[in-house]
C-alpha cells in the first residue's frame, strides 16, 4: 500500500503498564517519517515532533506535564525557529542542540 507517497511505511505504537498509549511514531525503511507523537503516564501529550528522513523538520511542540508549553518551534531545513525549551530560551542557529 502507498501511504503519504511511501510503499513502505509503518505505524509503531507503544502502551504503558497502565494501558495509556506512550508513543506513536511511523516509519519509512527503518527512518522516521512523519509525526511522532510521545505522551505522559497519565495520557497528556508530551510532545509531537515532525520528521522527514530521520530528521526533524516542520512544527514541533513539547509540554510539561502539567501541560505547560516546554518549547514550541519550527524546523525548517535543518535551521531551528522559535522557544526550543534551553535555559534563557537562547537560538539554536546552528541546530546542534538535544531538545
Amino acid at each position: 500500500e502507498n501511504v503519504c507517497g511511501f510503499s513502505e511505511l509503518f505505524r509503531n505504537v507503544s502502551v504503558n503498564s497502565n494501558g495509556n498509549r506512550k508513543s506513536a511514531s511511523f516509519y519509512a525503511h527503518d527512518v522516521l517519517e512523519g509525526e511522532l507523537t510521545e505522551w505522559f503516564s497519565d495520557g497528556t501529550p508530551a510532545r509531537v515532533f515532525h520528521y522527514a528522513a530521520g530528521k526533524e523538520e516542520g512544527p514541533q511542540k513539547m509540554w510539561f506535564e502539567d501541560a505547560s508549553i516546554r518549547a514550541n518551534y519550527l524546523v525548517i531545513e535543518g535551521r531551528r525557529y522559535g522557544s526550543i525549551g534551553t535555559k534563557g530560551c537562547e537560538s539554536d542557529a546552528e541546530g546542534d542542540l538535544d531538545v
